[in-house]
């Protein structure tokens, strides 16, 4: 463990990825040593929000979140809203997403990404869950929904909108590439709580 640091959280890692299968328990091992006192596992979709659960139910150092990614818009389940609030109302579920806007690949239809993305903000809204959220080559539209959202819930009390953390993709940095424009977002909310907790 590295000394005379604070706490490093790492708000959006993808441990529940079959990349990780023969070595996990070392990957969670090395980055407990390299001072990370907190991962959370993200959910993409249903299966990997429920396997992202598993997996933080396994270590007291991991948390999950619960969502679609944009990606898998087209794919979310009928029942989908149903599934991620029983799964939000579990102790190690910290956040609604992986969510957001990608109308860069567009696996899923805009008009998909959309529909999802609005329900899942109104989810955050519902339940006071923070939000992990994805956003590439979408950022007008992006920034008028969560802007639309927040706003009216905030007026009306159900949700703060102002505090929210900023994270770059680090692959495109480590790749020598331009800086994309994919950027995730977190209410800080999360990480003042899971601050808190781990140090009660």
């Amino acid at each position: 463990m590295i000394d005379n640091f604070a706490p490093l959280i790492d708000i959006a890692v993808n441990l529940s990825d079959k990349a990780f299968a023969k070595d996990l328990e070392s990957v969670i091992e090395r980055a407990l040593d390299a001072g990370v006192s907190t991962l959370i596992v993200t959910g993409t979709d249903i299966p990997e929000s429920e396997q992202a659960l598993q997996l933080a139910n396994k270590y007291a150092d991991i948390y999950s979140t619960a969502g679609i990614h944009p990606h898998y818009a087209k794919d979310a389940p009928a029942n989908y809203l149903n599934t991620l609030k029983d799964l939000l109302k579990e102790p190690k579920v910290r956040a609604v997403g992986e969510t957001g806007l990608d109308f860069n690949r567009n696996f899923s239809a805009p008009e998909q990404q959309i529909k999802i993305f609005e329900q899942q903000l109104e989810l955050a809204c519902e339940t006071g869950m923070p939000l992990l959220m994805h956003q590439r080559d979408a950022h007008p539209r992006f920034r008028e929904m969560v802007e639309t959202i927040t706003v009216q819930a905030d007026e009306e009390g159900r949700y703060t909108a102002n505090s929210m953390y900023r994270a770059w993709q680090g692959w495109s940095f480590a790749n020598k590439k331009k800086p994309s424009p994919w950027l995730t977002f977190l209410v800080l909310r999360m990480v003042k709580r899971l601050h808190n907790q781990n140090n009660q």
